[in-house]
């Protein structure tokens, strides 16, 4: 078993799955990042696989608040898995 507890921040991981009307990434399961990354650079990661070109009106929402995605896993008391749901703020048009 992985304790986290003994790690320094800089060891420690969470796992994280993007959702969007794109599609998933990682497709399957959940990518293990470091917990002092912003989360923007998952966020980033997911756009070019998933071929999203324009995400400058999309908010990245966890349990249904919107997070800012400048600031890392830590900064906003994530921990474990979270699915990040990714998109337009208002809904967005098709």
């Amino acid at each position: 078993m992985d304790n986290d507890s003994s790690k320094t921040p800089e060891e420690r991981t969470i796992n994280v799955r993007v959702i969007t009307s794109s599609g998933h990434y990682p497709q399957h399961g959940h990518e293990k990042v470091p917990v002092t990354e912003p989360v923007k650079a998952i966020l980033a990661r997911a756009a070019e696989k998933l071929v999203i070109v324009d995400t400058s009106q999309w908010v990245a929402n966890v349990n249904g608040s919107p997070i800012e995605v400048s600031q890392t896993y830590a900064q906003l008391g994530l921990h474990g898995e979270v699915k990040i749901d990714w998109g337009r703020s208002e809904g967005g048009g098709g």
